[in-house]
């Protein structure tokens, strides 16, 4: 008896950290007034490669779904990558944090434009050519542009946590606010297919 009150406390657990997730899902939405097409769940976890390269998740939705190449995916937190392949049943997420990706910014403070870039490691981004002269201080949120077509104004994507002066550029590491190294639930934004989407072997 004792095993099985522990094995349904267990279960009632799981169920009840799922709950948090989706309802945590369901407020993003609201909050931020994404336009979802719909949502999906995370069938494989993350892969990385010491390369670098090939940071993705297999999600449960595909073709027969509406789901399309280039449709931009977000978690809870903010942006988390975008779809790069799909078969009838599921798709291939590209994280964001894959050196084969990278999105357009604005600096939420500024509104300074910027280009962020994956690096390789889950936990860190990096912004592309931040001449000395850009207004970025530790701290800093940037969000999407919409520049490019490809992802939707407005979304959060990372926060700035280091910054190293050099004499032309400067070194800039972000955070991403996506948990990319736990997904479960993901949204898919309503959108078209572009021909800037990011493809597999290709830079976004």
């Amino acid at each position: 008896e004792m095993l099985l009150l522990q094995a349904q406390l267990q279960k009632q657990t799981a169920l009840l950290i799922e709950n948090v997730r989706l309802r945590e899902l369901v407020q993003a939405k609201e909050r931020h007034g994404y336009q979802v097409s719909l949502m999906a769940e995370v069938i494989a976890r993350p892969f990385t490669s010491e390369s670098g390269y090939n940071h993705h998740v297999l999600i449960n939705r595909g073709h027969r779904d509406g789901v399309f190449v280039g449709q931009a995916v977000i978690d809870a937190s903010g942006l988390f990558g975008q779809v790069v392949s799909c078969s009838e049943q599921s798709c291939r997420v590209l994280l964001m944090s894959d050196y084969n990706h990278a999105v357009p910014v604005r600096v939420d403070r500024n509104g300074e434009y910027l280009i962020v870039q994956g690096t390789g490691n889950l936990q860190h981004l990096m912004i592309l050519h931040s001449v000395v002269s850009t207004d970025l201080m530790i701290g800093d949120t940037v969000s999407t542009s919409g520049l490019g077509g490809v992802f939707p104004a407005g979304i959060p994507v990372a926060q700035v946590v280091e910054i190293t002066a050099g004499k032309t550029f400067n070194d800039v590491v972000l955070k991403p606010l996506a948990m990319l190294s736990r997904p479960r639930y993901l949204l898919l934004l309503k959108g078209e297919p572009s021909a800037l989407a990011c493809y597999e072997n290709a830079t976004c």
